[in-house]
Formats: C-alpha cells, structure tokens, sequence
C-alpha cells in the first residue's frame, strides 16, 4: 500500500515499526497539548494531497466529486 508521507517525510510505516515506548511518550504528549492548551509551531503545519477516485477521469474535466474524502 502507498501511504503518503508528512512534512518531515514521516509515514504510518515510521510509527509501526518504530520503538514500543513511542506511543505511549506521544500520548503524553498530545496530553499535555490538550492540558496546557498550547500547540507548537511545528505541529501547526500540514498538507492535503488530493487523490482521485478509481475510475476513468482522464477524459473528462474533474471536480471535487472525483476526489476521496
């Protein structure tokens, strides 16, 4: 499966093979972030790459309706 990396080029793939700990220090985490209401700048950042629906678009004019939600 191709899964579209972020930002810093991280994939779901970095997160599944990565250390047991790491979920549990991002829980703690995004805890504090919800707790002291702050969020840092680096995680403020993000991209959405738009992919289209299976089906044949090359022939016709797309619109958002040929896009995944």
């Amino acid at each position: 499966m191709r899964k579209a990396a972020d930002i810093d080029s991280l994939s779901a793939k970095h997160l599944r093979f990565s250390h047991p700990c790491l979920p549990i220090v991002l829980a703690k985490l995004f805890q504090l972030m919800v707790f002291c209401s702050f969020v840092p700048e680096g995680s403020r950042y993000s991209y959405i790459v738009p992919l289209p629906k299976l089906k044949e678009y090359y022939s016709k004019t797309l619109t958002s309706d040929d896009f995944r939600l």
